[in-house]
């Protein structure tokens, strides 16, 4: 909820973009700029726009809160960079932060109780609004200095280190002189923070688990009412991919017969045939983040689920047409992805509930964490033991830097409270801590016995096959 601002959506040239609307009434084009600079970001720039404008409203209300708002006031560096750190408390503990401003604002707009996923989503926003307002300080100053506008510029920059120029029209380049965001509310002119603002949000004891329990995501399939979304999910979770990944695979990607799938970057086939239904806008909302490798992965029992509901939904429900090739599409037969994903979550949530599973699920992505965190716990090696290795599950995961992640998964902490226990008995007879030597010793009797076992089996393979 939006107190001093309105924000509005807009089409420029046919896409959709975000305008803000000051208290005067009139644009803030500091954040008309902000959303062009996430229009090729289409599928966040929705996400991205209201977290801005919730920050943006934060301030204003925050400088009234302060009681800031008269006219001779000037907002200094010092009480802008007070505003601005304490949203990260506001955001978090609402009435009950401990900083006098994030409490203040808090009694008069209260915050809702947010996740850990949308509090770092909020603090990447306001990151990222800031980053585009010291790119336009300097194009200001700049401009300044050159004589071709009149403003009161700050000369201390933003830390956000280096950072690319971008063109700015001369239109966009007055009004951000006329009408700066702070400006808007505080006599004075444009007075950005000093200090860098990408400090990231720490959830240390509010972290919520979005990992899908992997026991509850063959009942959540069978909870679905369509054999496509039961293909859906079940290749989800076969794959571990991405939402995004799955809507926009195409049927040139399966071989259903060998029960093969591939992923590949739409960037790489944009002007192909298998597009030729979509449009220029709705080939912006092709989505890619990344992979090493193009192979899809089966994990079973989801990859056997996901081949025979593919069958059945290619039998019974879906819709051959000569405008595209994805392999997921709606009742009408245009491309999932392109669909409102309000109906679908709509679907996800009551069959999520149905199941018993509480709101920290929420969304299809929980079930691609789900996966990660049973494949570095749980999961059978060949060795015999459990759980893979970090750099696989990346692997699987189509992660190029295991850090990434790192995100995924989450350890069972009961799991390995079990294998603490375990080796505690292992190294601990009765009170007596065993001798090094002695766990030297059984470590490498235990190793001889797989060997011995091993061998056995060879033995008895080979006298079956005489």
């Amino acid at each position: 909820m939006l107190n001093n601002i309105l924000l509005r959506p807009r089409k420029v040239n046919g896409v959709k973009t975000w305008i803000l609307i000051g208290s005067n009434g009139r644009e803030i084009h500091e954040f008309s700029i902000f959303a062009k600079t996430m229009q090729d970001k289409i599928n966040t720039m929705d996400s991205y726009c209201r977290a801005a404008a919730f920050f943006i409203d934060y301030v204003i209300e925050a400088v009234h809160c302060l009681n800031l708002s008269s006219d001779d006031f000037q907002l200094s560096h010092f009480v802008l960079d007070e505003i601005i750190e304490s949203y990260r408390d506001y955001i978090v503990h609402g009435k009950s932060s401990e900083n006098h401003i994030s409490m203040l604002v808090a009694f008069k707009k209260p915050p809702q109780k947010y996740s850990a996923a949308s509090i770092n989503l909020m603090i990447a926003a306001r990151n990222r609004f800031l980053q585009v307002s010291e790119k336009i300080r300097k194009e200001m100053e700049q401009l300044s200095a050159l004589g071709l506008i009149e403003a009161d510029v700050d000369p201390l920059p933003l830390n956000f280190g280096t950072v690319q120029r971008e063109e700015i029209d001369p239109f966009q380049k007055r009004a951000i002189a006329r009408n700066s965001v702070i400006a808007a509310v505080v006599k004075g002119g444009a007075k950005l923070i000093r200090k860098s603002p990408r400090r990231s949000i720490p959830i240390s004891g509010h972290k919520q688990s979005r990992a899908f329990p992997i026991d509850k995501i063959v009942p959540f399939i069978l909870e679905q009412k369509t054999y496509r979304d039961k293909a859906l999910y079940s290749f989800i979770g076969a794959t571990a991919c991405r939402i995004s990944e799955a809507m926009q695979i195409l049927i040139r990607d399966f071989n259903l017969s060998k029960r093969e799938a591939r992923f590949i970057d739409p960037n790489k086939r944009i002007n192909s045939s298998c597009y030729r239904g979509l449009n220029a806008k709705e080939r912006q909302k092709l989505v890619w983040k990344g992979r090493t490798d193009e192979t899809a992965f089966f994990l079973e029992p989801f990859g056997t689920m996901f081949f025979e509901y593919a069958e059945l939904y290619v039998r019974h429900e879906y819709i051959p047409n000569d405008q595209h090739e994805f392999f997921f599409q709606t009742k009408s037969g245009t491309p999932l992805f392109l669909d409102s994903s309000g109906t679908r979550q709509k679907n996800f949530h009551k069959s999520r509930r149905a199941i018993g599973l509480n709101d920290d699920i929420d969304g299809a992505h929980c079930i691609r964490h789900g996966v990660a965190t049973y494949l570095i716990n749980h999961c059978p090696r060949a060795d015999g033991g459990v759980g893979l290795s970090l750099a696989d599950v990346a692997y699987y995961l189509g992660h190029s830097n295991p850090k990434t992640t790192m995100g995924y998964i989450e350890r069972d902490k009961e799991f390995n409270k079990q294998k603490i226990e375990y080796a505690n008995s292992k190294i601990f007879n009765g009170s007596v801590a065993k001798d090094f030597n002695q766990l030297k010793i059984e470590f490498h009797e235990s190793e001889l016995k797989k060997l011995r076992n091993k061998v056995e089996e060879n033995r008895n393979e080979q006298l079956y096959h005489k």
